[in-house]
Order: C-alpha cells, then structure tokens, then sequence
C-alpha cells in the first residue's frame, strides 16, 4: 500500500457491526506506506430495543419496511456516536479524515450464483445521514457489486488479511487468519499459492442463541458453562452433515441457516434414549465443537498442507475471547500454532473494523477490492458507493 505523495499517514474510520449483534467497534486508522496505524478504537453496545429489532428483521415480520427504515436511522446515529468518541480520542479533526467505511448490519444474506434475479445481501444501514450527521464522506454498500458480478458478496476481508499479515509469511509457511463473529471465516495465507477465504459455518450465534434459549443469557463469557457440559457426537454428526458443510466453493452463509431452529431440529434428529440423557450444556459444548470443528474441516480440505510447513492460526473476533473455543480449535488442529491477532499486533476486536477502513481507502484509490476467486465474481470489483457529506 503505497502512498505517493508523502509520508504523512492518511486517515479513515472503519465501522462494523458483525452477525453476532454483540456491539459496533470503529478505529481511526492512519495509513502511511506500507504501514497501517489504529490511532483510536471505540466500541458500542447496541441499546436492547435496537437489537431486539435488528434480531426480528432477520426475519419476516409486521411492518418490515418501517421497522428497517427506522433502525437504519438509529444504527446512523450511534456509528456518529462512535466517530465523535473517536475523533475526541485521537485528537484528529474531521477534516482530516478521507473517509469513513461503514459496513452496516446484515439482516438478509441470499447469495445465489449465476442467478441475478434472485441474488442479494442486505446491510442496513443510512450512509447518507450518517455523513450529514458527521460531516464526513461514507463509503458503504461494499458487498452488492460483488454479488451483481455473479459472486457472493463474501467474505469480503481475506484481500485485507492478505495485505495486512504478509510480513508474517516471512516467518511462516502457511498463515490462516480466522474471524470468530457470528459466523467463522477463514482466509488462507501462503507463500506459494493464491489467497482463498470462506465462510466455514456459525462461530458464536449458535452459542448466543442456546444460552439466551436456556439460561436467558446473551453469551457463554470465556466459554465457562459450554465447559461445565459434554460433546454429544451424535449431535455433532448430524449437525454436520448439513449441506453447507459439504458445498463446494465459494460459500458464505449467515442467520438465514444457523440459527436456533438449527438447533432444535438438529436436537430433534437424535434418536430418543440420547434425546432424554443430554443437558443444555452438553449442547452448548457440542455447538463449540461444531464451531471448531468445521473450521478445522475447510482448513485441512483447502490449505494444501505439507507435513514440514510451519503452520499458524490467527483467531479474531468475539470468538477469540473465548478459551475453551480456543483450546478446542488447538485440539482439532494439532499441528498448528493457534494464537491471537493480538499475538501479532492488531487487536481482536479491531481487525474487521480496521478491514472497512481499508476497503474504503481501497475505494477512494479507485482500487478493486474483491477476490474473485474466493467470492466467485466473474471479476474485479472496485467495491462500495460514495455519500458526500
């Protein structure tokens, strides 16, 4: 990343709110060469009515158009709320930064290749008051050129991971940078072959999902209850052989599939005598494992290992705060050194944000910024549409 003109960083906002409806993070990033800086990072709660409804649109209800058009609204006002925190952090005026990428919040998902009719993904969102409130220009919308080119739309951040990690390829022969949000994705880094990403399955909406379902809790913290229960193989197995598991690439996925009626109809496949001996937390354990395991799944069927490479797996995301995913992504990847990004220098929790701040410099540098080769696009896309403040 190149920057012509001088060695004075410029400056972006990078705003993502993940599937897992955890939070908003955004960083201020200063680019500069070759160099990526997080100046500032503020991050969010969504407030509880918010979340209830973006949680409803995920699904057809009364008075969708009203209800979206109005959370749109509400999701611009704390994005400007977290521009202004982070401008007041770092001390930089709003002038000075180019742009802000806002990725908004996915609430439908609806890749469908060779079929332009039918295919969508929706990120809700008003880009437009969004630069009125903050007086700072908005790229947005980066998924939708990508899908009319015929590819998925997704996962849009192995092009970053690939500029951001391959000074580590230096020291590495294969490098899988994983994100843990409500969905697991994965890009694999090599130093001989392309980049390829995916989408492996659920990450941590399952694991919301069950607790908030049995125990009325929004997640499992570090994991300590799915670690009280046992793996149920049987649910494992059948959870795993549902037809995303075997698609062939590109795939991407969302709520629209792993979900809480997942689970139940899953729970209702096993056969009765181990229906009635399994708990809620051996569920809960089992979904962890499912979680790890998928991943390990795509990793070991696309990464084209050899036994004398040195193998990494950098975990990002809500994900890689929790330990037991973590020791159970190592036992299902024996041969890998599995880590943190904090590990590598760019914290968990802002490296999607920090991958929308680059998307956006990527499109303000008339740029593309899709693989199509992991999306399955018939080209290169330059990716978002601009909203003048």
């Amino acid at each position: 990343m190149q920057n012509n003109h001088s060695n004075l960083p410029e400056f972006y906002i990078g705003i993502m709110s993940g599937t897992s409806l955890d939070g908003i993070d955004a960083v201020l990033a200063g680019f500069s060469d070759n160099k990526y800086e997080v100046v500032s990072y503020a991050n969010l709660d969504f407030d509880t009515e918010l979340k209830d409804v973006l949680l409803e649109l995920q699904n057809v209800s009364e008075n969708e158009i009203h209800k979206a058009q109005l959370a749109a609204n509400n999701l611009a006002i704390h994005y400007a709320e977290l521009v202004s925190i982070l401008l007041e952090k770092s001390g930089i005026a709003k002038d000075k930064v180019k742009a802000i990428g806002s990725h908004g919040q996915t609430i439908r998902h609806q890749p469908k290749k060779n079929d332009v009719k039918n295919a969508y993904t929706l990120q809700l969102q008003n880009p437009s008051l969004l630069a009125e409130l903050t007086g700072i220009n908005v790229i947005a919308n980066f998924r939708e050129a990508d899908i009319a080119a015929g590819g998925q739309g997704a996962p849009l951040v192995p092009a970053f991971h690939a500029d951001y990690f391959k000074h580590v390829l230096a020291e590495y022969t294969k490098i899988v940078v994983c994100n843990i949000g409500g969905m697991s994705n994965i890009t694999i880094l090599s130093q001989d072959k392309p980049v390829m990403g995916m989408d492996c399955g659920a990450g941590n909406v399952l694991l919301d999902s069950w607790i908030k379902h049995s125990l009325n809790k929004d997640f499992d913290e570090n994991g300590s209850w799915a670690k009280q229960g046992q793996l149920n193989s049987d649910l494992l197995t059948i959870m795993l052989n549902n037809e995303y598991f075997k698609q062939s690439l590109p795939k991407s996925t969302g709520r629209e599939l792993f979900n809480l009626e997942f689970i139940i109809n899953s729970l209702n496949s096993l056969k009765i005598s181990t229906k009635l001996n399994i708990q809620p937390e051996d569920v809960q354990t089992t979904l962890v494992h499912l979680t790890a395991k998928s991943i390990a799944q795509d990793i070991y069927k696309y990464a084209d290992c050899k036994n004398d490479d040195k193998k990494l797996l950098a975990v990002c995301g809500g994900g890689a705060k929790n330990n037991f995913i973590l020791e159970t992504l190592a036992y299902y990847l024996a041969d890998y050194k599995v880590c943190t990004t904090s590990e590598l220098g760019l914290d968990t929790q802002n490296v999607e944000a920090l991958a929308f701040a680059w998307l956006a410099k990527q499109y303000i540098e008339n740029k593309p910024s899709n693989l199509p080769d992991i999306t399955g696009a018939k080209k290169y896309k330059i990716l978002g549409s601009l909203y003048k403040s």
